[in-house]
């Protein structure tokens, strides 16, 4: 989704500052993912709460060591309250973070897998009218119905859904999501390929023409307005809220959620190395995204919509792509947010059990305390009484 709402960005800023935008992200990006990276590496953890948890502390974490280990000094135990207080909230911040974003992405799923099922429904008829002898065909007609009942069930959303929610299942069900790692190229590939396509209509030749009353019935967007602007004076104050402290710690929680855990996978590599391949990667991810950005508004320039391909044809066959790798995009992301979901999920639900067992065992040593200090009223009146009588005894 990112990719589709690079131009509607570019047409929010102008070109020039656009690229300062992208500029400060890629900067921030690579940032972040070195410091994780890094921190991954020197405390040895494998997601985010540990890594907080682990840099309050100061000390590297020892295998198979649970994160609630108590310390021996008084000074290591105030740290650890302290650490354990800032792991369970991210815990707590990863969790409905995980179950916000997921449902989202399931609905964008469905966004993209509809107007293909729609598209299914209208061109299958045609097939029959360009080429006459599939009505006798037994196979065609098989293939025919197949498809097109195919094409009926999913155009509901809830039904698109649940079928996203069956896939991402299924492929998060193998040990350690390795069906997630296998695919995860495919996302990377979808991505690519997305950017090009959007590339390759912004240096087309058959570009739109200019939006009139009346003019292009059949796709009133796929037309371009006004010129291209180099910096957008009143877009200023939206730069400033981009840059806030709130977006950059949002970015830093949201995008990197998943990066601790590959730094297993590095852990032989030095230290230039790493810096090396973040640089070379931010930097390639920034001239993509500015020519996917500067391609696509040039295209429509103020008519760009926040989803640019709501600006073409549905029924292109170039666009009929990009909904085609986004959904595979998006069902790997959905799988890779699960990972940081189960996780928090399992942290937060043993911490509640841990709270509440504590809870209990105060109680029932307050229950134990009360009890005993009854028992023992009833004998410090005897011994009372005893001595009051030895009292009188000897005074008569």
């Amino acid at each position: 989704m990112g990719v589709l709402t690079l131009p509607w960005a570019f047409r929010q800023t102008g070109l020039f500052l656009g690229i300062i935008v992208l500029l400060y992200w890629s900067i921030l990006c690579s940032t972040t993912i070195y410091f994780l990276i890094m921190g991954g590496l020197h405390y040895k953890v494998s997601n985010i709460t540990e890594l907080m948890y682990y840099s309050i502390l100061g000390e590297a974490k020892i295998e198979n060591t649970p994160i609630e280990a108590e310390l021996s000094s008084v000074g290591s135990k105030k740290r650890v309250k302290i650490a354990s207080k800032v792991a369970v909230l991210c815990d707590v911040l990863i969790l409905f973070d995980c179950l916000f974003i997921i449902p989202c992405l399931l609905i964008f799923l469905s966004d993209f897998l509809i107007p293909i099922n729609i598209l299914v429904q209208q061109e299958l008829p045609k097939l029959s009218i360009r080429y006459p002898g599939l009505e006798k065909s037994s196979l065609a007609k098989l293939f025919y119905n197949l498809f097109f009942s195919i094409s009926l069930f999913f155009t509901e959303r809830y039904r698109c859904i649940i079928f996203f929610c069956v896939i991402v299942f299924l492929l998060c069900i193998p040990n350690n999501f390795s069906a997630v790692k296998l695919v995860s190229v495919l996302s990377v590939f979808s991505s690519v390929s997305t950017a090009i396509i959007i590339i390759y209509f912004g240096l087309s030749s058959n570009q739109p023409p200019e939006c009139q009353s009346g003019i292009m019935a059949a796709n009133t967007n796929f037309c371009r307005e006004g010129k291209i602007e180099l910096f957008n004076y009143n877009s200023i104050r939206e730069f400033w809220k981009i840059t806030s402290v709130s977006n950059i710690i949002l970015f830093s929680h949201f995008c990197h959620l998943i990066l601790i855990p590959t730094t297993k996978n590095i852990h032989h590599m030095s230290t230039r190395k790493i810096k090396g391949i973040v640089i070379t990667f931010v930097s390639a991810i920034f001239i993509f995204n500015c020519s996917v950005g500067i391609s696509g508004y040039s295209i429509f320039r103020s008519n760009t919509l926040p989803n640019i391909i709501s600006n073409f044809a549905y029924n292109d066959p170039l666009i009929v792509l990009v909904r085609v790798y986004l959904t595979l995009s998006l069902t790997v992301t959905v799988c890779m947010e699960i990972i940081p979901l189960i996780d928090s999920f399992s942290s937060t639900v043993m911490f509640l059990f841990k709270s509440i067992g504590s809870l209990i065992d105060k109680r029932k040593s307050e229950i134990e305390i009360t009890s005993s200090i009854k028992n023992s009223e009833p004998n410090l009146t005897a011994d009372e009484e005893t001595n009051s009588n030895q009292c009188t005894s000897t005074l008569a």
